[in-house]
């Protein structure tokens, strides 16, 4: 036998189980590793104040035009248009339109639907 082959002094269960042990080991060094760092960057931080400030926070009134208007937004886009919100504002293929000005085209949009219905049946009545 060579000397230093290990693997013909000992049996299968006894390799395992000095391999199980030296993982245990490297593995409690790790984590003493660790917890050395973890106290190293504990003692570098300083407390800071908790309050959060958000950059882009906008008023609740905004917020709820916004709501309505990616709705706008999604129909546009569905009709193919080139749609984005710009503040309080919906820019569909370049022309701004307000909330205000959205809910007059809906008006105006569904007078006309209505009012065409209602030419159809007068011109069938006529023939």
């Amino acid at each position: 036998m060579p000397p230093g082959n290990i693997s013909n002094d000992l049996s299968n269960s006894q390799l395992y189980d000095l391999l199980i042990k030296a993982i245990k080991d490297h593995i409690e060094v790790l984590k003493s590793e660790i917890n050395i760092n973890i106290q190293d960057l504990s003692n570098k931080v300083e407390t800071v104040d908790t309050k959060v400030a958000i950059a882009n926070d906008i008023p609740y009134e905004d917020r709820q035009v916004q709501r309505v208007l990616k709705v706008h937004l999604r129909n546009a886009k569905r009709q193919n248009n080139r749609a984005r919100i710009r503040g309080n504002k919906l820019e569909i293929d370049g022309k701004f339109f307000t909330l205000d000005d959205l809910s007059n085209l809906e008006v105006l949009a569904s007078e006309k639907d209505d009012s065409y219905g209602e030419g159809e049946e007068e011109e069938a009545e006529n023939e």
